[in-house]
């Protein structure tokens, strides 16, 4: 059901042009929801956009990750503070290397490991594991 509610609401925001985008075939996706803690919202969106967004655009323009998308539940939802990401990769193999793109990337935006960021900027923010965490691939000849 819950599948279900995030697809309804992906289509909702994206409207018409969701119609119109196509999946690649062989590219794998990941879908995770993280939620912050009660009273860090706004200290955890800011982080969001202070480290993720900025080392995660570098994976990007390194070839490591197509692209991603980072959305904030807001309105009318009695646990703000939920992000839903979506990261799209070209392969298998680009799945499975995103670790060590993402701690190159950490490294060069920001002069700190991956491991590093997370702890100090993300864990008192959030808990350490993810609302859910789900990998979907494109289905042959995309969609």
């Amino acid at each position: 059901m819950l599948r279900i509610v995030t697809l309804a609401a992906l289509v909702a925001v994206l409207g018409p042009h969701a119609l119109e985008a196509q999946s690649e075939a062989g590219h794998v996706y990941q879908v995770i929801e993280w939620r912050a803690l009660p009273g860090q919202e706004d200290a955890y969106s800011r982080s969001y956009h202070e480290f993720l967004r900025p080392i995660w655009s570098d994976v990007v323009r390194r070839g490591g990750m197509v692209g991603y998308t980072d959305l904030r539940k807001r309105d009318g939802d009695a646990t703000p503070g939920n992000h839903l990401l979506i990261l799209e990769f070209e392969s298998q193999a680009s799945f499975e290397n995103f670790g060590q793109m993402v701690q190159q990337a950490s490294m060069s935006v920001t002069g700190r490991s991956w491991a590093e960021i997370q702890e100090e900027e993300f864990l008192p923010l959030r808990g350490p594991e993810p609302v859910r965490a789900e990998t979907f691939t494109a289905p042959p000849g995309g969609m």
